[in-house]
């Protein structure tokens, strides 16, 4: 059996620290992994599961590099070959398979059957190039359509001693029965608000607690920045819920909703369904995880929240319908 030229392989750009120190996440999901790549108990065929921005794709970057690594221990050194060019972006036996752009240069939402032909079928035919394995990162799996996963099940079952797949799922029940069941599965989780606080202090966040907040224990937005937007949505949300029903604020509220369509509407539902049940909580007598308008909280009924939370789980059919997205939120936030 034959090696690819160099030349032939199509390498990765890493934007994912490869040390296991760089890993926020629990120490207690950390030290099984630790003890999974020290007794080589590592399945070939691994589903890292978990909401978004919780750590899966830097765990799988984590586990590639230690298999990859010269000297592990059990985790990657970080300074061997491998690790280099690992981290580069060169290393031409670690494969990330990804959602393309279509012939009409629209972003495809499922990983397509030609894909999973030429980028694994075919390449796992052939051994590594220079590493001790070929490893495939498959993210989103869940992107991959029913004839995907049915090509894959052999090989997922029966993989090539020197073939190592590690699929992504935020959405597993996506996932065939016949997959999910070859997999040795790793479920990551949000950090708790303690935890995600001394995560925040430790990358010296000015705004450590306001970060901690607007994340939900999702570290991913910490590290890249991202709990600002975060921050900014949810407090327009917030104004919706309470100021929706209020004539007086019609105006006002007109605008939020103009902001909303600037995020994407899976995450506009997403928080809004978050933050309602962070004020039923408070009105609850239950301490919220972020900070609410509490003088104005009595303006929004416990009956109103509920209806809102019953919009916003119509509201995903409603998408999938094609129905205008500035429509359902008026749907969802003005009136009762």
């Amino acid at each position: 059996m034959g090696k690819a030229k160099a030349e032939e392989i199509a390498v990765t750009d890493i934007e994912y620290p490869i040390l296991s120190e760089k890993f926020f996440a629990s120490g207690d999901l950390l030290k099984r992994v630790g003890n999974l790549l020290r007794n080589g108990k590592v399945n070939q065929t691994l589903l890292l599961s978990g909401p978004p921005s919780v750590g899966k794709t830097t765990l799988a970057y984590i586990i590639s590099a230690a298999l990859e690594c010269e000297k592990p221990t059990p985790f990657a050194c970080g300074k061997c070959l491998s690790c280099r060019k690992i981290v580069k972006g060169i290393f031409p036996d670690l494969r990330y398979i990804t959602l393309k752009e279509s012939e009409t240069g629209k972003m495809r939402t499922q990983i397509v059957i030609e894909q999973v032909r030429e980028e694994i079928l075919k390449a796992a035919e052939l051994p590594p190039y220079e590493g001790k394995k070929l490893i495939f990162i498959i993210e989103p799996s869940e992107a991959l359509n029913a004839n995907c996963q049915n090509a894959l099940l052999k090989i997922l079952e029966e993989p090539p001693p020197y073939v190592q797949f590690i699929l992504i799922a935020k959405e597993v029940s996506r996932l065939l029965p016949t997959v999910r069941s070859r997999c040795q599965e790793i479920t990551l989780k949000e950090l708790s608000f303690e935890e995600t606080l001394k995560v925040a202090e430790k990358l010296g966040l000015k705004e450590a607690e306001k970060a901690a907040e607007a994340s939900r224990g999702r570290i991913g937005l910490l590290i890249n920045g991202e709990w600002k937007e975060y921050l900014a949505l949810q407090e327009i949300i917030q104004n919706l819920l309470i100021f929706g029903s209020e004539i007086k604020y019609f105006i006002e509220v007109s605008s939020k909703i103009e902001e909303l369509l600037d995020f994407p509407e899976n995450l506009v539902l997403d928080e809004t369904l978050y933050i309602i049940k962070e004020i039923v909580k408070e009105k609850n007598g239950v301490k919220s995880q972020i900070r609410l308008k509490k003088e104005f909280l009595d303006l929004v009924s416990k009956n109103r929240l509920y209806k809102q939370t019953k919009k916003c789980i119509e509201a995903t059919e409603m998408l999938n319908r094609n129905v205008s997205v500035k429509l359902i939120y008026n749907y969802i936030y003005l009136g009762e």
